[in-house]
């Protein structure tokens, strides 16, 4: 057979002691070689290259992605999340106990991994974060949603429309992130989202955003105008780690409507919807309410 095993993956990167480092770092695996031009970590019988980019190999996602196999996919996300990586793609089950997804690094290339399904859940939405991922508890944990409480499916105002997100929102919603992306990097500091968005992965997005919905995992609305003729912006209600709150929720507004100060009526309008439509006592929005670093240092519930 021609080929036998996997013996290196080379990452293109702006800045190679950057990429290596960062991968040492996250993994706690030492830098084996590293000059200007090339470094490398050992991972097992294999090795993790990082070559500087060039015009003929450029940093950033491309046509072939290489997975590693992990013992516990729902720890080495968060591990890489927690180190500033970001949920790319999946998770997917894959079966047997088997699930995959891939990761982007901080310098636009992405890590495939492959490891167990044993994790009460593999929260992902269009951000790409993995913050509340945890292993399965030995014990069911509390819902999210009360059982008995019936998700509100949109709230009206004579000024914009909120609803739950689907997939048939694609069309509106793409032209709305891709007209947004200086603004939405401000919204998730850190992530590279929207950057490379490409209209059939929002449409999977907006996919999971609508099953995370059906089975009150998460809440996903897009803010429309009341003619629903354009896509304004959305809202998301997620579950949080972060002891001492419900829930976290984030929202954004078209990049072209802040100057008039959509974002902030919208910003008002979820707080108080939040407040006398839905069951929560604590809610958090992050980078809004609360500024990140001290949103970050909350400490995360066991559960």
């Amino acid at each position: 057979m021609a080929l036998q095993s996997l013996d290196h993956v080379v990452m293109f990167v702006p800045a190679v002691r950057a990429a290596a480092e960062w991968y040492s770092s996250a993994l706690g695996l030492p830098i084996a070689s590293l000059d200007e031009n090339f470094g490398y970590i050992k991972v097992g019988s294999s090795q993790l290259c990082f070559h500087v980019a060039d015009e003929k190999a450029k940093a950033g996602h491309r046509g072939q992605v290489a997975y590693w196999r992990v013992s516990s996919l729902s720890e080495t996300c968060a591990l890489l999340a927690r180190a500033g990586g970001t949920l790319y793609r999946g998770p997917l089950d894959i079966g047997n106990g088997e699930a995959i997804c891939q990761m982007e690094d901080p310098f636009g290339n992405l890590l495939g991994l492959i490891g167990n399904t044993a994790f009460e859940h593999l929260f992902h939405n269009r951000r790409g974060t993995v913050e509340p991922l945890m292993p399965k508890p030995s014990k069911p944990s509390q819902p999210f949603m009360p059982a008995d409480f019936d998700v509100p499916e949109k709230l009206e105002t004579p000024e914009f429309r909120i609803r739950v997100l689907t997939v048939n929102d694609v069309v509106k919603d793409y032209d709305a992130v891709m007209t947004s992306v200086e603004h939405l990097k401000t919204v998730w500091p850190g992530s590279n989202w929207p950057e490379g968005l490409t209209f059939e992965q929002d449409l999977i997005d907006l996919g999971w955003h609508q099953k995370e919905f059906q089975i009150r995992r998460s809440f996903a609305y897009s803010v429309v105008t009341p003619s629903e003729s354009q896509v304004i912006g959305c809202v998301y209600i997620n579950p949080t780690r972060r002891t001492g709150f419900d829930a976290e929720v984030f929202l954004w507004a078209r990049q072209s409507e802040l100057a008039g100060g959509l974002e902030a009526r919208l910003y008002g309008k979820v707080q108080e919807w939040l407040q006398v439509d839905w069951p929560f006592k604590r809610v958090a929005f992050p980078g809004r309410g609360i500024d990140w670093p001290a949103w970050r240092a909350i400490p995360l519930e066991t559960r």
